[in-house]
């Protein structure tokens, strides 16, 4: 029970209780004393002891009405009118006893009116009082003869009329008091409810904002409320946790979130944070780097910003949400799809985005493409750990090169790096510059000079995307390449040609194989001492229902990037075997008979080449040893170890080892003591000028030379006149390829050539 209604109920009780107990004793006091009046002065008249007992009777008749009252009901009026009922009846039996009215009358007026108001107002004993006094000066001259009758009809009737009066206040100030009552027992009352509405509001308020702040404690994300008028600030637990710092007011926070944010970077979170203290409801989301003493974190603000209803005060709501694990994990994702992992630069991908988002904001955009000129020989003399260390040194330098016109690097291959320019350059120059910023290293007091082939490509109009500039640039550089290295192409529209070309083939070559378009030459090997022929060099061609004749240069290399090349390299495998096992029909096994057949590097580098290789000669039937693999220095140099390693196990089954294009490529005495090879062919570059070149003449001397020395079968290609063979001859070459015998053969031709070269 609310405490007011304790204290209202306390005064009412123990007013009522005053109120009664008053009442009984001036009832007692008044009954005995009207009682003594009547024996001392009427005793006998009235009756003697009989009046005595009726109004001893009488009177506590009306002390129990007056206890009943008290106890069951202090507000019905029913029972307020049976009890002043009583009473009346009682004076009016008294006086009718004692005869005496007079004396009889004053007691019976103070007496009834004092019972009659229960002394509840002093109006009341106003007019008590003044029936008292009436009654006692009416009662002095009621003596007299003259007045009696006059004074006696008088106090009657003012007696009667005060009595009445008493009566119709009393009974009216019940009324008016009940109603009084009520009317405050009923606010009370609604007191009472409304502090009950309000105690369950509270309870419930109370229930919400535990509940609130077990939501705020027991979520990962930190939650400040800032009341922007009085600058008074609520931090959760976890947001100090994120935040690093505790505080109560708005201005340490923002100094705290200043210090720890970056100048410059997080501009665009302060100015929305000032703006939203003022004006707008809405909401506002910010990612930033968040620097702590021990650590860097990255975190996500949330910042509502919305003016209350109730009161109109300004408040902030900062929801801070630590995504660090998120961004690092989205970082990672993101550089192993667009940094190249060796170096850190941007890889092709990268690029091409870059180059597309800011293509717009250049005036002019171009790419240059640098090829590292014999990057083979650096992994194939000093390692492959050398040969990473250098490209992550030249990643490194390029990162970090002032040049104002490079906005971006990036490494596209092995040992192909990009650079994007945003303007028109002098090539010359621009190469210059790259071979001064690029080209010196030392490693492992390891000094490396490096050389580059440099492909330019710019933007034009014509230009779909960002992808095509680059492929541009990269057919200026292999054009570069083609030139001799070390140098510099720009890519012209007439280049196009090639590009088209070099997609039609592409395309089409899928459909040879299926279609069957591919067929073999073969090239003869003629002994110089005999004439006789001792094999054949298989050469694959193509003639395209669409595309007509298309030579080897152009298809091979498309071959090997598309890795059709295996299938490729099937065919002439079963092809040849097919054309050796005819040949044993006739001759059988012969034991200084062979067919080569040209491998190129992607080939030897297939792990399943070897098993398929002697899977075919099998099925064929084919001795091992009539069989012979033509590798180019570049081949071997691709992967040394691993192709050595290869190699070394055809030679072991008797397969013959052939090395072509010798005195092209990588030529060295060091190479020649570590190849595992049989033969050793001789460029047709070298044999074309060996009768009006003195310098060519000595290159291919000793060349034969030092094959003899190693024991290597030596083979002359391209020999198509007389003298070129009579000269190979006086250096003691042993086979010869070329025109002056016979260009290649279909099989059917050069089938006929071994039996009229090799008689039965």
């Amino acid at each position: 029970m609310p405490e007011y209604q304790d204290k209202n109920s306390s005064f009412l009780n123990e007013n009522m209780s005053h109120q009664y107990r008053v009442q009984m004793l001036l009832f007692l006091l008044f009954n005995i004393t009207g009682t003594l009046v009547l024996v001392f002065s009427g005793f006998e008249k009235s009756g003697g002891l009989r009046t005595v007992i009726v109004n001893s009777g009488l009177l506590f008749f009306c002390m129990f009405l007056l206890y009943i009252k008290r106890k069951f009901e202090r507000h019905n009026n029913l029972l307020s009118l049976a009890y002043f009922t009583s009473i009346l009846v009682y004076i009016l039996y008294l006086q009718f006893l004692t005869r005496d009215y007079g004396l009889v009358s004053i007691m019976t007026s103070l007496l009834g009116g004092i019972l009659l108001v229960q002394i509840n107002c002093s109006k009341r004993f106003l007019y008590l009082l003044t029936a008292l006094y009436l009654g006692m000066f009416f009662y002095q001259f009621s003596t007299m003869p003259f007045v009696s009758l006059t004074l006696g009809t008088s106090y009657w009737v003012i007696s009667f009329l005060l009595i009445l009066l008493a009566f119709g206040i009393s009974y009216l100030k019940i009324g008016v008091n009940k109603k009084y009552e009520e009317l405050i027992l009923g606010k009370i009352n609604a007191m009472d409810d409304q502090h009950q509405m309000i105690k369950e509001l509270n309870v419930q308020s109370n229930k919400v904002l535990e509940m609130f702040e077990s939501v705020l404690e027991a979520s990962h994300d930190g939650i400040v409320d800032i009341e922007v008028s009085s600058g008074k600030v609520l931090m959760s637990s976890r947001s100090c946790e994120i935040l690093g710092f505790n505080c109560t007011d708005l201005k340490t926070l923002e100094t705290g979130l200043s210090s720890h944010l970056e100048v410059g970077k997080d501009d665009d979170f302060f100015l929305n944070w000032e703006e939203l203290k003022t004006k707008g409801d809405r909401t506002f989301s910010h990612e930033c780097h968040y620097q702590l003493s021990v650590n860097r974190k990255f975190l996500k603000f949330s910042l509502l910003a919305y003016t209350s209803s109730e009161d109109g005060s300004r408040h902030l709501i900062l929801v801070v949400k630590d995504v660090t694990n998120e961004a690092e994990q989205a970082e990672m994702i993101y550089k192993s799809a667009n940094e190249d992992s060796l170096t850190g630069l941007m890889n092709r991908r990268a690029l091409v985005e870059y180059i597309e988002k800011y293509r717009e904001k250049y005036f002019v955009s171009c790419v240059a493409i640098l090829d590292i000129d014999n990057f083979r020989f650096i992994n194939d003399s000093f390692g492959y750990e050398i040969g990473d260390r250098l490209l992550k040194a030249i990643g490194e330098s390029m990162s970090k090169d002032n040049n104002p016109f490079i906005k971006a690097a990036a490494r596209l291959s092995s040992n192909d790096f990009a650079l994007y320019l945003d303007t028109i350059v002098d090539e010359e120059k621009m190469y210059a510059q790259i071979q001064n910023n690029f080209s010196q290293y030392t490693l492992d007091d390891i000094e490396i000079k490096l050389n580059y082939s440099v492909g330019f490509a710019y933007f034009s109009d014509a230009d779909a995307n960002a992808d095509g500039l680059i492929k541009k640039a990269e057919i200026a550089m292999y054009k570069a390449k083609e030139r001799g290295k070390k140098g510099i192409c720009v890519y012209s529209d007439d280049m196009n040609e090639e590009i088209n070309r070099r997609l039609e083939i592409t395309n089409e070559l899928e459909n040879a194989i299926s279609q069957k378009e591919f067929y073999l030459n073969y090239q003869p090997k003629i002994d110089v001492r005999t004439g006789r022929v001792v094999g054949f060099e298989s050469l694959i061609r193509w003639n395209s229902p669409r595309l007509g004749p298309v030579p080897p240069f152009e298809f091979i290399e498309l071959a090997e990037q598309s890795g059709l090349i295996h299938m490729i390299g099937e065919f002439v495998l079963r092809e040849s075997c097919q054309f050796v096992k005819r040949i044993m029909v006739d001759y059988g096994p012969l034991d200084d008979f062979r067919i080569s057949v040209n491998v190129s590097a992607v080939q030897l580098l297939n792990s399943g080449f070897y098993q398929s290789f002697f899977r075919i000669l099998d099925e064929a039937q084919v001795p091992y040893y009539m069989i012979g693999l033509e590798v180019t220095e570049t081949a071997v140099m691709e992967n040394k170890a691993y192709v050595c390693n290869q190699l070394e196990k055809f030679r072991a089954k008797g397969v013959h080892i052939y090395l072509d294009d010798f005195g092209t490529g990588y030529s060295s005495l060091n190479y020649l003591t570590m190849l595992p090879i049989d033969i050793l062919k001789i460029d047709k570059s070298f044999v074309d000028h060996i009768t009006v070149k003195h310098r060519e003449y000595q290159v291919v001397k000793m060349i034969l030379a030092l094959a003899s020395v190693f024991s290597f079968t030596t083979i002359a290609e391209g020999v198509e006149t007389k003298e070129q063979l009579d000269i190979l001859q006086e250096m003691d070459c042993h086979i010869i390829q070329g025109y002056y015998f016979s260009k290649p053969l279909l099989e059917v031709d050069a089938y006929k050539m071994v039996l009229e070269r090799n008689p039965l």
